[in-house]
């Protein structure tokens, strides 16, 4: 059975009304649309995200994850409030060497991963829509794919936003994404991600975040994944 994560209770409940959230760093086993899958609840951030997925894969051997929630988006006009977003890479733009150009991956000589096609650095290429087949799930074709950063701090200010969309371009930003992309590929399983927008990356404007708006996505956004 494949196995949905989730960062927060709050984001599992807005997903999944009615159903009880397991305590953070926890799963147990439920039935969504007639499919037994793991349901989990991370905690927020990628450590905390790593250390969920490990413990469960101490002891469970899931067909693959889906990891669900909310995001900033980088550009509204490209990637509005309250809609979702497939994430076709993942990356951590604070692994490796900090000089005074930035942060050098590769600086440090330690790759995270080695595939086939060359070291994991900072970026692993995910493949949604073989991840969606390999799981059972439907893949809407008007959910627009684009690439994801991973942090551990939520960029808070509109000149580091830039700095991030000029260096990575990516689409929206997350806490969770590359630590669960990662722990998937070092145990060969299949990884999606699907996020709904919740706010501008790097503004703190209320006028800029709809939370409520992206949770409310997310129950509509299952029973789009789990359509027979």
């Amino acid at each position: 059975m494949l196995a949905l994560f989730f960062a927060t209770a709050k984001e599992f409940c807005a997903a999944l009304p009615g159903f009880e959230a397991p305590a953070q760093g926890h799963w147990r086993q439920t039935i969504i649309a007639g499919k037994s899958v793991l349901v989990a609840v991370t905690g927020v951030g990628p450590v905390n995200a790593a250390l969920c997925l490990g413990r469960m894969l101490g002891v469970e051997r899931p067909t693959g994850i889906l990891n669900l929630g909310v995001a900033g988006s980088f550009d509204l006009a490209l990637h509005p409030l309250g809609s979702m977003l497939i994430a076709n890479t993942e990356t951590w733009p604070e692994y490796g060497l900090r000089t005074e150009q930035g942060i050098d991956p590769k600086g440090i000589g330690f790759p995270l991963a080695s595939t086939p096609q060359g070291p994991i650095h900072d970026c692993i290429p995910l493949t949604p829509t073989n991840a969606a087949q390999a799981m059972g799930l439907h893949l809407p074709s008007d959910w627009p794919l684009g690439a994801s950063l991973t942090v551990s701090a939520a960029t808070g200010t509109e000149n580091h936003a830039r700095n991030l969309q000029q260096r990575y371009q990516p689409a929206m930003e997350n806490m969770e994404g590359f630590a669960l992309a990662l722990g998937c590929l070092h145990a060969d399983l299949p990884f999606l991600e699907a996020r709904s927008i919740s706010n501008v990356v790097g503004s703190r404007d209320k006028d800029h975040w709809d939370l409520a708006g992206a949770l409310a996505t997310l129950a509509t956004a299952i029973s789009e994944l789990f359509e027979a």
